[in-house]
Protein backbone atom coordinates (compact mmCIF):
# COMPACT_ATOMS: atom_id res chain seq x y z
CA UNK A 1 0.00 0.00 0.00
CA UNK A 2 3.05 2.21 0.15
CA UNK A 3 2.72 2.90 -3.58
CA UNK A 4 -0.87 4.06 -3.08
CA UNK A 5 0.03 6.50 -0.30
CA UNK A 6 3.02 7.81 -2.25
CA UNK A 7 0.81 8.33 -5.31
CA UNK A 8 -1.69 10.23 -3.18
CA UNK A 9 1.07 12.54 -1.86
CA UNK A 10 2.47 13.13 -5.37
CA UNK A 11 -1.01 14.01 -6.64
CA UNK A 12 -1.49 16.46 -3.77
CA UNK A 13 1.73 18.17 -4.87
CA UNK A 14 0.39 18.24 -8.45
CA UNK A 15 -2.85 19.88 -7.29
CA UNK A 16 -0.99 22.59 -5.38
CA UNK A 17 1.40 23.17 -8.29
CA UNK A 18 -1.49 23.28 -10.77
CA UNK A 19 -3.30 25.83 -8.59
CA UNK A 20 -0.43 28.31 -8.84
CA UNK A 21 0.37 27.38 -12.45
CA UNK A 22 -3.26 28.23 -13.30
CA UNK A 23 -3.04 31.58 -11.49
CA UNK A 24 -5.30 30.35 -8.70
CA UNK A 25 -8.19 29.80 -11.10
CA UNK A 26 -10.33 26.83 -10.09
CA UNK A 27 -11.81 26.63 -13.60
CA UNK A 28 -8.45 26.10 -15.34
CA UNK A 29 -8.10 22.69 -17.08
CA UNK A 30 -4.73 21.77 -15.56
CA UNK A 31 -6.06 22.35 -12.05
CA UNK A 32 -9.27 20.40 -12.73
CA UNK A 33 -7.35 17.54 -14.33
CA UNK A 34 -5.01 17.22 -11.35
CA UNK A 35 -7.83 17.64 -8.84
CA UNK A 36 -9.97 14.95 -10.47
CA UNK A 37 -7.15 12.40 -10.20
CA UNK A 38 -6.40 13.45 -6.63
CA UNK A 39 -10.07 13.10 -5.64
CA UNK A 40 -10.33 9.70 -7.33
CA UNK A 41 -7.20 8.34 -5.64
CA UNK A 42 -8.47 9.75 -2.33
CA UNK A 43 -11.61 7.63 -2.77
CA UNK A 44 -9.38 4.59 -3.34
CA UNK A 45 -7.45 5.38 -0.14
CA UNK A 46 -10.70 5.64 1.82
CA UNK A 47 -11.73 2.19 0.55
CA UNK A 48 -8.56 0.30 1.43
CA UNK A 49 -10.49 -2.15 3.58
CA UNK A 50 -13.63 -2.36 1.47
CA UNK A 51 -11.68 -3.14 -1.70
CA UNK A 52 -9.07 -5.43 -0.07
CA UNK A 53 -6.24 -3.28 -1.39
CA UNK A 54 -3.84 -4.89 1.09
CA UNK A 55 -4.46 -8.19 -0.77
CA UNK A 56 -4.91 -7.08 -4.36
CA UNK A 57 -2.31 -4.31 -4.17
CA UNK A 58 -1.80 -1.00 -5.97
CA UNK A 59 0.78 -1.48 -8.69
CA UNK A 60 3.79 0.67 -9.44
CA UNK A 61 2.78 0.62 -13.10
CA UNK A 62 -0.61 2.12 -12.20
CA UNK A 63 1.11 4.94 -10.32
CA UNK A 64 3.47 5.58 -13.24
CA UNK A 65 0.53 5.76 -15.68
CA UNK A 66 -1.29 8.28 -13.49
CA UNK A 67 1.75 10.50 -12.94
CA UNK A 68 2.78 10.30 -16.60
CA UNK A 69 -0.73 11.27 -17.76
CA UNK A 70 -0.78 14.35 -15.52
CA UNK A 71 2.73 15.42 -16.52
CA UNK A 72 1.78 15.03 -20.19
CA UNK A 73 -1.35 17.11 -19.70
CA UNK A 74 0.81 19.79 -18.06
CA UNK A 75 3.15 19.61 -21.03
CA UNK A 76 0.35 20.09 -23.57
CA UNK A 77 -0.91 23.11 -21.65
CA UNK A 78 2.61 24.54 -21.37
CA UNK A 79 3.21 24.15 -25.11
CA UNK A 80 0.09 26.18 -25.85
CA UNK A 81 1.06 28.88 -23.36
CA UNK A 82 4.54 29.09 -24.79
CA UNK A 83 3.43 29.33 -28.42
CA UNK A 84 0.50 31.69 -27.82
CA UNK A 85 1.77 33.60 -24.80
CA UNK A 86 1.12 37.03 -26.37
CA UNK A 87 -2.65 36.53 -26.41
CA UNK A 88 -2.93 35.17 -22.90
CA UNK A 89 -3.54 38.50 -21.17
CA UNK A 90 -5.94 39.97 -23.71
CA UNK A 91 -9.37 40.76 -22.30
CA UNK A 92 -8.57 39.83 -18.70
CA UNK A 93 -11.13 41.40 -16.35
CA UNK A 94 -13.29 42.79 -19.14
CA UNK A 95 -16.14 41.82 -21.42
CA UNK A 96 -15.99 42.50 -25.14
CA UNK A 97 -18.15 45.29 -26.51
CA UNK A 98 -20.17 42.90 -28.68
CA UNK A 99 -21.02 40.70 -25.67
CA UNK A 100 -21.82 43.81 -23.62
CA UNK A 101 -24.27 45.12 -26.22
CA UNK A 102 -26.14 41.92 -26.85
CA UNK A 103 -26.33 40.77 -23.22
CA UNK A 104 -28.08 44.00 -22.20
CA UNK A 105 -30.74 43.60 -24.86
CA UNK A 106 -34.22 42.21 -24.29
CA UNK A 107 -34.42 38.50 -23.52
CA UNK A 108 -37.41 36.42 -24.76
CA UNK A 109 -38.13 34.56 -21.53
CA UNK A 110 -41.60 33.42 -22.58
CA UNK A 111 -40.38 32.26 -26.00
CA UNK A 112 -37.67 29.94 -24.66
CA UNK A 113 -39.78 28.70 -21.76
CA UNK A 114 -42.63 27.86 -24.14
CA UNK A 115 -40.29 25.83 -26.37
CA UNK A 116 -38.95 24.01 -23.33
CA UNK A 117 -42.43 23.14 -22.05
CA UNK A 118 -43.58 21.92 -25.48
CA UNK A 119 -40.49 19.70 -25.82
CA UNK A 120 -40.99 18.48 -22.26
CA UNK A 121 -44.56 17.38 -22.98
CA UNK A 122 -43.51 15.66 -26.22
CA UNK A 123 -40.72 13.77 -24.45
CA UNK A 124 -42.67 12.79 -21.34
CA UNK A 125 -46.06 11.98 -22.87
CA UNK A 126 -45.21 8.45 -24.11
CA UNK A 127 -43.55 7.69 -20.76
CA UNK A 128 -46.24 8.99 -18.44
CA UNK A 129 -48.45 6.05 -19.37
CA UNK A 130 -45.81 3.72 -17.95
CA UNK A 131 -45.71 5.49 -14.57
CA UNK A 132 -48.04 4.81 -11.69
CA UNK A 133 -48.49 7.50 -9.05
CA UNK A 134 -50.60 5.39 -6.68
CA UNK A 135 -47.67 4.91 -4.31
CA UNK A 136 -43.98 5.69 -4.06
CA UNK A 137 -43.10 2.01 -4.38
CA UNK A 138 -45.05 1.59 -7.62
CA UNK A 139 -43.57 4.84 -8.97
CA UNK A 140 -40.05 3.62 -8.20
CA UNK A 141 -40.76 0.24 -9.76
CA UNK A 142 -42.05 1.84 -12.95
CA UNK A 143 -39.02 4.14 -13.17
CA UNK A 144 -36.75 1.14 -12.81
CA UNK A 145 -38.67 -0.70 -15.52
CA UNK A 146 -38.36 2.26 -17.91
CA UNK A 147 -34.65 2.49 -17.21
CA UNK A 148 -34.13 -1.26 -17.72
CA UNK A 149 -36.07 -1.61 -20.97
CA UNK A 150 -35.77 1.71 -22.82
CA UNK A 151 -32.15 1.67 -23.92
CA UNK A 152 -32.43 3.25 -27.37
CA UNK A 153 -34.20 6.37 -28.61
CA UNK A 154 -35.25 7.22 -32.13
CA UNK A 155 -33.94 10.26 -33.93
CA UNK A 156 -37.02 12.37 -33.21
CA UNK A 157 -37.08 11.53 -29.51
CA UNK A 158 -33.32 12.12 -29.25
CA UNK A 159 -33.58 15.56 -30.84
CA UNK A 160 -36.39 16.52 -28.46
CA UNK A 161 -34.14 15.62 -25.55
CA UNK A 162 -31.19 17.49 -27.08
CA UNK A 163 -33.38 20.61 -27.33
CA UNK A 164 -34.45 20.25 -23.69
CA UNK A 165 -30.82 19.91 -22.63
CA UNK A 166 -29.65 22.87 -24.74
CA UNK A 167 -32.39 25.12 -23.37
CA UNK A 168 -31.55 24.14 -19.79
CA UNK A 169 -27.87 24.94 -20.45
CA UNK A 170 -28.69 28.22 -22.18
CA UNK A 171 -31.17 29.46 -19.57
CA UNK A 172 -28.83 28.55 -16.70
CA UNK A 173 -26.13 30.57 -18.45
CA UNK A 174 -28.53 33.51 -18.73
CA UNK A 175 -29.29 33.17 -15.01
CA UNK A 176 -25.61 33.61 -14.11
CA UNK A 177 -25.21 36.36 -16.70
CA UNK A 178 -27.95 38.42 -15.04
CA UNK A 179 -26.80 37.69 -11.50
CA UNK A 180 -23.02 38.05 -11.78
CA UNK A 181 -22.48 40.39 -14.73
CA UNK A 182 -25.60 42.47 -15.27
CA UNK A 183 -26.15 42.69 -11.48
CA UNK A 184 -29.86 42.14 -11.88
CA UNK A 185 -32.14 39.99 -9.82
CA UNK A 186 -32.25 36.86 -12.01
CA UNK A 187 -35.67 35.93 -13.31
CA UNK A 188 -36.77 32.76 -11.53
CA UNK A 189 -38.64 31.64 -14.63
CA UNK A 190 -35.24 30.95 -16.19
CA UNK A 191 -35.15 27.86 -13.98
CA UNK A 192 -38.27 26.36 -15.61
CA UNK A 193 -36.25 24.81 -18.50
CA UNK A 194 -33.79 23.50 -15.88
CA UNK A 195 -36.62 21.83 -13.96
CA UNK A 196 -37.95 20.33 -17.19
CA UNK A 197 -34.51 18.88 -17.88
CA UNK A 198 -34.18 17.42 -14.37
CA UNK A 199 -37.52 15.64 -14.69
CA UNK A 200 -36.56 14.24 -18.10
CA UNK A 201 -33.20 13.12 -16.69
CA UNK A 202 -35.11 11.09 -14.10
CA UNK A 203 -36.63 8.82 -16.76
CA UNK A 204 -33.68 8.90 -19.18
CA UNK A 205 -31.43 5.85 -19.35
CA UNK A 206 -28.04 7.62 -19.36
CA UNK A 207 -27.13 8.87 -15.88
CA UNK A 208 -24.14 10.75 -17.28
CA UNK A 209 -26.46 13.38 -18.74
CA UNK A 210 -27.24 14.50 -15.19
CA UNK A 211 -23.60 14.47 -14.08
CA UNK A 212 -22.57 16.52 -17.10
CA UNK A 213 -25.23 19.10 -16.27
CA UNK A 214 -24.05 19.36 -12.65
CA UNK A 215 -20.47 19.87 -13.84
CA UNK A 216 -21.63 22.52 -16.31
CA UNK A 217 -23.57 24.42 -13.64
CA UNK A 218 -20.65 24.21 -11.23
CA UNK A 219 -18.25 25.58 -13.85
CA UNK A 220 -20.59 28.46 -14.66
CA UNK A 221 -20.77 29.25 -10.95
CA UNK A 222 -16.98 29.22 -10.51
CA UNK A 223 -16.24 31.15 -13.70
CA UNK A 224 -18.91 33.76 -12.97
CA UNK A 225 -17.71 34.27 -9.41
CA UNK A 226 -14.20 35.17 -10.61
CA UNK A 227 -14.95 36.71 -14.00
CA UNK A 228 -13.26 40.03 -13.19
CA UNK A 229 -10.17 38.75 -11.44
CA UNK A 230 -9.21 35.66 -9.49
CA UNK A 231 -8.36 36.59 -5.90
CA UNK A 232 -7.39 34.60 -2.82
CA UNK A 233 -10.32 36.12 -0.90
CA UNK A 234 -12.81 35.04 -3.56
CA UNK A 235 -11.30 31.57 -3.64
CA UNK A 236 -11.74 31.10 0.10
CA UNK A 237 -15.46 31.79 -0.30
CA UNK A 238 -15.62 29.66 -3.42
CA UNK A 239 -14.11 26.62 -1.72
CA UNK A 240 -16.90 26.59 0.84
CA UNK A 241 -19.67 27.24 -1.67
CA UNK A 242 -18.34 24.76 -4.21
CA UNK A 243 -18.06 22.13 -1.47
CA UNK A 244 -21.72 22.67 -0.57
CA UNK A 245 -22.79 22.55 -4.23
CA UNK A 246 -20.81 19.36 -4.91
CA UNK A 247 -22.33 17.70 -1.84
CA UNK A 248 -25.82 18.80 -2.92
CA UNK A 249 -25.27 17.52 -6.48
CA UNK A 250 -24.01 14.17 -5.17
CA UNK A 251 -27.06 13.84 -2.90
CA UNK A 252 -29.41 14.62 -5.80
CA UNK A 253 -27.66 12.06 -7.99
CA UNK A 254 -27.94 9.48 -5.22
CA UNK A 255 -31.62 10.36 -4.69
CA UNK A 256 -32.25 9.82 -8.40
CA UNK A 257 -30.74 6.37 -8.02
CA UNK A 258 -32.91 5.58 -5.01
CA UNK A 259 -36.02 6.59 -6.96
CA UNK A 260 -35.00 3.97 -9.53
CA UNK A 261 -34.64 1.44 -6.68
CA UNK A 262 -30.84 1.20 -6.61
CA UNK A 263 -29.70 -0.38 -3.38
CA UNK A 264 -26.34 1.36 -2.97
CA UNK A 265 -25.97 3.69 -0.01
CA UNK A 266 -24.43 7.13 -0.46
CA UNK A 267 -20.91 6.02 0.51
CA UNK A 268 -20.96 3.08 -1.88
CA UNK A 269 -22.35 5.20 -4.72
CA UNK A 270 -19.58 7.76 -4.26
CA UNK A 271 -16.91 5.07 -4.20
CA UNK A 272 -18.16 3.25 -7.29
CA UNK A 273 -18.60 6.36 -9.42
CA UNK A 274 -15.60 8.38 -8.29
CA UNK A 275 -12.93 5.82 -7.46
CA UNK A 276 -13.62 2.41 -8.95
CA UNK A 277 -12.46 3.49 -12.42
CA UNK A 278 -8.85 3.95 -11.32
CA UNK A 279 -8.85 0.91 -9.07
CA UNK A 280 -10.45 -1.16 -11.81
CA UNK A 281 -7.67 -0.02 -14.13
CA UNK A 282 -5.15 -1.10 -11.49
CA UNK A 283 -6.70 -4.58 -11.29
CA UNK A 284 -6.95 -4.89 -15.07
CA UNK A 285 -3.24 -4.06 -15.49
CA UNK A 286 -2.30 -7.09 -13.41
CA UNK A 287 -3.48 -9.48 -16.11
CA UNK A 288 -2.87 -7.41 -19.25
CA UNK A 289 -0.50 -9.16 -21.69
CA UNK A 290 0.65 -6.07 -23.62
CA UNK A 291 -1.28 -6.97 -26.77
CA UNK A 292 -2.23 -3.52 -28.03
CA UNK A 293 -5.31 -2.74 -30.13
CA UNK A 294 -3.67 0.23 -31.89
CA UNK A 295 -6.48 2.77 -31.62
CA UNK A 296 -9.35 0.30 -31.77
CA UNK A 297 -10.93 1.62 -28.56
CA UNK A 298 -9.78 5.23 -28.72
CA UNK A 299 -11.20 5.85 -32.19
CA UNK A 300 -14.11 3.38 -32.09
CA UNK A 301 -16.80 6.09 -32.07
CA UNK A 302 -15.16 7.97 -34.93
CA UNK A 303 -14.74 4.81 -37.02
CA UNK A 304 -18.30 3.64 -36.37
CA UNK A 305 -19.70 7.07 -37.23
CA UNK A 306 -17.80 7.00 -40.52
CA UNK A 307 -19.14 3.50 -41.16
CA UNK A 308 -22.68 4.84 -40.78
CA UNK A 309 -21.91 7.10 -43.76
CA UNK A 310 -20.49 4.21 -45.75
CA UNK A 311 -16.84 5.03 -45.04
CA UNK A 312 -14.64 2.25 -43.69
CA UNK A 313 -15.56 -0.87 -41.74
CA UNK A 314 -15.93 0.57 -38.25
CA UNK A 315 -14.35 -0.81 -35.09
CA UNK A 316 -15.18 -4.13 -33.38
CA UNK A 317 -14.15 -2.73 -29.99
CA UNK A 318 -16.75 -1.39 -27.53
CA UNK A 319 -16.12 0.09 -24.11
CA UNK A 320 -19.56 -1.08 -22.96
CA UNK A 321 -18.57 -4.69 -23.74
CA UNK A 322 -15.79 -4.75 -21.18
CA UNK A 323 -16.17 -7.50 -18.61
CA UNK A 324 -16.96 -6.69 -14.99
CA UNK A 325 -14.27 -7.03 -12.37
CA UNK A 326 -16.03 -8.58 -9.37
CA UNK A 327 -14.82 -9.76 -5.98
CA UNK A 328 -15.99 -9.87 -2.37
CA UNK A 329 -13.79 -8.31 0.27
CA UNK A 330 -13.10 -10.04 3.55
CA UNK A 331 -15.48 -7.67 5.33
CA UNK A 332 -18.30 -8.73 2.99
CA UNK A 333 -18.14 -5.65 0.75
CA UNK A 334 -18.82 -6.46 -2.92
CA UNK A 335 -16.64 -4.72 -5.50
CA UNK A 336 -17.97 -4.72 -9.05
CA UNK A 337 -17.07 -2.39 -11.91
CA UNK A 338 -16.81 -2.37 -15.69
CA UNK A 339 -15.32 1.13 -15.92
CA UNK A 340 -11.54 1.45 -15.95
CA UNK A 341 -10.88 5.17 -16.40
CA UNK A 342 -9.67 6.71 -19.65
CA UNK A 343 -6.24 5.29 -18.87
CA UNK A 344 -7.23 1.76 -19.88
CA UNK A 345 -8.44 2.94 -23.30
CA UNK A 346 -5.18 4.69 -24.11
CA UNK A 347 -2.98 2.04 -22.51
CA UNK A 348 -4.71 -0.90 -24.19
CA UNK A 349 -4.42 0.87 -27.54
CA UNK A 350 -0.93 2.36 -27.32
CA UNK A 351 0.77 1.28 -24.08
CA UNK A 352 2.86 3.88 -22.24
CA UNK A 353 2.93 5.96 -25.42
CA UNK A 354 -0.79 6.51 -24.93
CA UNK A 355 -0.12 7.88 -21.46
CA UNK A 356 1.99 10.60 -23.07
CA UNK A 357 0.46 11.49 -26.43
CA UNK A 358 -3.28 11.57 -25.67
CA UNK A 359 -3.14 13.60 -22.41
CA UNK A 360 -0.70 16.04 -24.04
CA UNK A 361 -3.08 16.61 -26.97
CA UNK A 362 -6.00 16.96 -24.57
CA UNK A 363 -4.07 19.43 -22.41
CA UNK A 364 -3.21 21.55 -25.45
CA UNK A 365 -6.80 21.63 -26.75
CA UNK A 366 -8.40 22.42 -23.41
CA UNK A 367 -5.84 25.09 -22.60
CA UNK A 368 -6.85 26.71 -25.90
CA UNK A 369 -10.54 26.45 -25.00
CA UNK A 370 -9.88 27.86 -21.54
CA UNK A 371 -7.82 30.79 -22.77
CA UNK A 372 -10.45 31.53 -25.41
CA UNK A 373 -13.21 31.47 -22.80
CA UNK A 374 -11.23 33.79 -20.51
CA UNK A 375 -10.64 36.30 -23.30
CA UNK A 376 -14.23 36.13 -24.54
CA UNK A 377 -16.07 36.34 -21.24
CA UNK A 378 -19.78 35.58 -21.31
CA UNK A 379 -19.62 34.87 -25.04
CA UNK A 380 -20.39 31.56 -26.71
CA UNK A 381 -16.95 30.09 -25.91
CA UNK A 382 -17.60 30.76 -22.22
CA UNK A 383 -20.66 28.48 -22.46
CA UNK A 384 -18.88 25.95 -24.68
CA UNK A 385 -15.96 25.56 -22.27
CA UNK A 386 -18.22 25.07 -19.25
CA UNK A 387 -20.34 22.56 -21.19
CA UNK A 388 -17.37 20.40 -22.23
CA UNK A 389 -15.00 20.53 -19.28
CA UNK A 390 -16.56 17.25 -18.12
CA UNK A 391 -14.15 15.49 -20.53
CA UNK A 392 -11.34 16.49 -18.17
CA UNK A 393 -13.14 15.72 -14.92
CA UNK A 394 -14.23 12.31 -16.21
CA UNK A 395 -10.67 11.29 -17.12
CA UNK A 396 -9.96 9.12 -14.03
CA UNK A 397 -13.50 7.68 -14.21
CA UNK A 398 -14.37 6.94 -17.82
CA UNK A 399 -13.14 7.84 -21.31
CA UNK A 400 -15.33 10.56 -22.77
CA UNK A 401 -13.15 12.72 -25.01
CA UNK A 402 -12.90 10.41 -28.03
CA UNK A 403 -15.79 8.11 -27.12
CA UNK A 404 -18.29 10.94 -27.62
CA UNK A 405 -16.95 11.82 -31.08
CA UNK A 406 -20.22 10.80 -32.73
CA UNK A 407 -23.32 12.46 -34.17
CA UNK A 408 -24.82 12.86 -30.71
CA UNK A 409 -22.26 15.44 -29.64
CA UNK A 410 -22.71 17.22 -33.00
CA UNK A 411 -26.40 17.61 -32.21
CA UNK A 412 -25.59 18.82 -28.68
CA UNK A 413 -23.28 21.53 -29.95
CA UNK A 414 -25.64 22.47 -32.77
CA UNK A 415 -28.67 23.07 -30.52
CA UNK A 416 -26.63 24.96 -27.94
CA UNK A 417 -25.19 27.13 -30.72
CA UNK A 418 -28.63 27.51 -32.31
CA UNK A 419 -30.37 28.87 -29.21
CA UNK A 420 -27.46 31.09 -28.27
CA UNK A 421 -27.33 32.54 -31.78
CA UNK A 422 -31.11 32.79 -31.93
CA UNK A 423 -31.00 35.20 -29.00
CA UNK A 424 -27.74 37.05 -29.55
CA UNK A 425 -27.00 36.75 -33.28
CA UNK A 426 -27.86 39.76 -35.50
CA UNK A 427 -29.12 41.67 -32.48
CA UNK A 428 -31.51 38.82 -31.75
CA UNK A 429 -32.75 36.70 -34.64
CA UNK A 430 -35.84 35.87 -32.60
CA UNK A 431 -36.99 39.43 -33.28
CA UNK A 432 -37.41 38.40 -36.93
CA UNK A 433 -35.31 41.23 -38.30
CA UNK A 434 -34.50 41.12 -42.00
CA UNK A 435 -31.04 40.04 -43.00
CA UNK A 436 -29.59 42.25 -45.70
CA UNK A 437 -27.13 40.69 -48.06
CA UNK A 438 -24.19 42.52 -49.51
CA UNK A 439 -23.23 42.26 -53.14
CA UNK A 440 -20.04 42.55 -55.25
CA UNK A 441 -18.50 39.43 -53.71
CA UNK A 442 -18.27 40.92 -50.21
CA UNK A 443 -19.20 38.98 -47.11
CA UNK A 444 -22.82 38.99 -46.04
CA UNK A 445 -24.18 40.57 -42.90
CA UNK A 446 -24.90 37.15 -41.48
CA UNK A 447 -21.27 36.15 -41.93
CA UNK A 448 -20.17 39.30 -40.18
CA UNK A 449 -22.67 38.52 -37.41
CA UNK A 450 -21.29 35.03 -36.82
CA UNK A 451 -17.76 36.39 -36.71
CA UNK A 452 -18.78 39.05 -34.18
CA UNK A 453 -20.81 36.54 -32.22
CA UNK A 454 -17.86 34.20 -31.79
CA UNK A 455 -15.63 37.08 -30.74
Amino acid sequence: MGTLYLTWIVLLVFVISAYFYSRRDFAAPVFLFSLSFFASVSIVVLNIENWDIAIHGFQNRTAVCIVLAILSFFLGSLIFRTVFSRKMTEGIGSVSKSVLNRSKGAFPYTFFIAISLVMFVLFMRPRLGSLSFSSMLSFQSDLREIYSTEKEYGFFSSQILEIIVALAYFCLFRYFLEKKYLHQKPKKRLLIPVICFLVCALVYTDRNILLRFFIYGLMLFVMSANWRKVTIRNNHKLMIRVGILVAAAALIFWAYGKLKMYTSNFERMLGIYAGSGLYGFNLWLQDFKDVFTKGGYTFSSVLNTLKAFGIGEGSPYRLENWDYTIFYAQNGYAFATNIYSALRVYYEDFGMTGMIIVPAITGFLFEWLYQTAVRKKYGFWWVFYAAHIYHIIYFPILEQFFYRFHLGIVYEIFWLFFFYFLEYGYNGLWRLKKVKWRVSGRRTDIQETIKDYLS
